[in-house]
C-alpha cells in the first residue's frame, strides 16, 4: 500500500491518505482514512475513501466552531449533511 502525502512549505504534513491500485482500472486511488491539517497542526478534515470515492461520515472543523460539520456519503454520493457552522 502506498501513501499520498502533501506538506506545507515548512515540511509539516498537510494531507495524508493511503492509496491502492484500483482492481478494475489499475490506477492508484485513495483508499482509507483521509486527513488534512491546518498550518498550526489542528485537524481540518477527516473522512474515508473506498477505491477512490468518498464513503461514510466526513468531518470538517472550522476555527471558532466547537463541533465539526459533517457530510455523509454513500459510495461517492452525498446523502446528508449537518447545518452550516455558527460562530
Amino acid at each position: 500500500m502506498r501513501e499520498w502525502k502533501e506538506t506545507f512549505p515548512d515540511g509539516k504534513v498537510k494531507a495524508l491518505c493511503p492509496m491502492v491500485r484500483h482492481p478494475e482500472t489499475g490506477k492508484l486511488v485513495k483508499h482509507g482514512v483521509w486527513r488534512t491539517w491546518n498550518a498550526d497542526g489542528t485537524l481540518n478534515k477527516e473522512g474515508r475513501y473506498v477505491l477512490g470515492v468518498q464513503d461514510g461520515v466526513w468531518k470538517f472543523w472550522y476555527p471558532g466552531v466547537a463541533q465539526p460539520i459533517t457530510e455523509t456519503y454513500k459510495m461517492g454520493t452525498k446523502i446528508s449533511d449537518s447545518a452550516t457552522p455558527k460562530r
